[in-house]
């Protein structure tokens, strides 16, 4: 009896908790004009989790060369970590309507072309300056969103509950997005992944950029009295964090094609990248739920210190069956 009721006690623990948690959600939802951003950042951030698979499939599959594969999704990368801040500055000075604008016609002009340049079996210099151009002209949606939660709802414990939201719906995208990718380039055509995620950039975008309600008032040409955000030692930390975070899933891309490709089952990359990230949005459900008495700073350390212990079982499972367990745990964790 009293195994019975320790159950029935968690059980009803856990419901509340589920409870409790699509309150939370369902209220941010319910702010006016929110859901319709959240919807269209949605739809434009789908195509971060195909972009760097699908070229990585494309050219794969097209050269079979997966160094040359990788090369393309690193220059992709590449230039949009070195284009994002500058972007950004333009996003503070013109708003976001215009960057989201100007940005697409260019992003849409460098997909276009690194998927010609694959077809016709372009010199890699082509492939890998396309990819280039594609990746530096990519905004950073989500950053756009969190900014318009930001001027909706001020600086309020909303906004923590709202920045939470977003992480879980980032994670969501990563769900999502790898499986889908992986049907059209595996399944229709090899670019046909990278033209999936254009057409959903587009979509969203364009949604995103006709909702002016909700978007923040430009801050205009920034008080160069104020220095470089970088010089602040506490950016420094957070970009040094975050660039050896995004090297690990920027790799994880890469490993998992070539690591399904190897046991003969090439299909299985995206669901088991979508386990990575299905681990994830879970977490950040959870978390965004939960009233932590750990300060901030100390729940950051502890969450790179679990991340990283998270990934050593996806290096040492040998087959399909043993890697969906340890993505979905590396994706928890």
């Amino acid at each position: 009896m009293i195994t019975y009721g320790v159950s029935d006690g968690t059980q009803e623990e856990g419901q509340g908790k589920v409870v409790r948690m699509l309150k939370t959600y369902r209220s941010l939802l319910s702010i006016p004009h929110a859901r319709a951003f959240v919807l269209a950042g949605l739809v434009a951030r789908l195509s971060i989790s195909m972009r760097a698979l699908g070229a990585v499939l494309m050219v794969s599959q097209l050269t079979s060369s997966y160094g040359l594969a990788g090369a393309v999704a690193a220059a992709a990368l590449l230039g949009e970590a070195v284009a994002a801040p500058r972007l950004g500055r333009l996003v503070d000075r013109f708003g976001q309507r215009r960057a989201l604008l100007v940005c697409l016609a260019v992003h849409s002009a460098g997909t276009l072309a690194l998927v010609i340049s694959a077809q016709i079996a372009a010199p890699s210099w082509v492939l890998l300056t396309t990819a280039g151009l594609s990746g530096a002209a990519a905004l950073q949606v989500g950053s756009l969103l969190r900014a318009r939660w930001s001027a909706l709802v001020g600086d309020s414990p909303t906004l923590e509950a709202a920045f939470a939201l977003e992480s879980t719906l980032d994670e969501l995208v990563f769900v999502l997005g790898p499986a889908l990718v992986t049907f059209l380039a595996i399944g229709v055509a090899p670019g046909a992944g990278l033209l999936g995620a254009l057409v959903l950039t587009i979509v969203g975008s364009l949604a995103l950029a006709l909702q002016r309600r909700t978007e923040p008032i430009p801050a205009g040409a920034r008080d160069r009295s104020e220095g470089s955000a970088i010089s602040k030692p506490g950016l420094r930390v957070l970009v040094a964090t975050f660039v050896a975070t995004g090297t690990i899933f920027g790799t994880l891309d890469v490993a998992m094609v070539a690591f399904a490709g190897q046991v003969g089952s090439p299909g299985a990359a995206g669901p088991l990248l979508a386990l990575v990230a299905a681990g994830s949005l879970l977490a950040g459900l959870a978390y965004g739920t939960r009233s932590w008495r750990w300060p901030l700073d100390k729940r950051f350390v502890a969450s790179i210190v679990v991340l990283w212990g998270g990934t050593v079982p996806l290096a040492l499972a040998p087959s399909v069956a043993l890697m969906a367990p340890a993505a979905a745990f590396a994706g928890w964790r």
